[in-house]
């Protein structure tokens, strides 16, 4: 049995990710375990996002510098994940206080 945490739509509304980096990110959530990481492989990620290994590490950068994950390398390990659930997004929705209605700023 597997283990996933639950998505915040904050994270999957974020405009400044790109598609294939929010992929990456829901697969690096499905193999996030109790502990609090992540520990695939490139190959697998790589099988089961079909991005290319250019494309990859260009996607587990934009997700490091915007901070959603820290790669953790341990004497010679491979990378562990760590995903950061608490980053606050700017998702082009306010709340009018008087209203209480949503408005699209994006």
């Amino acid at each position: 049995m597997s283990y996933t945490p639950s998505i915040t739509n904050e994270l999957i509304r974020d405009k400044s990710l790109k598609a294939n980096t929010k992929i990456l990110l829901l697969v690096l959530m499905t193999y996030e375990n109790k502990e609090g990481f992540a520990y695939p492989s490139q190959p697998r990620l790589i099988e089961e996002t079909g991005l290319s290994k250019n494309t990859l590490l260009k996607c587990l950068n934009e997700l490091e510098e915007k901070g959603y994950i820290k790669r953790v390398k341990e004497n010679g390990v491979k990378n562990k994940y760590y995903i950061n659930r608490d980053i606050k997004i700017d998702t082009g929705i306010k709340i009018d206080t008087g209203t209480g209605i949503k408005i699209d700023t994006g």
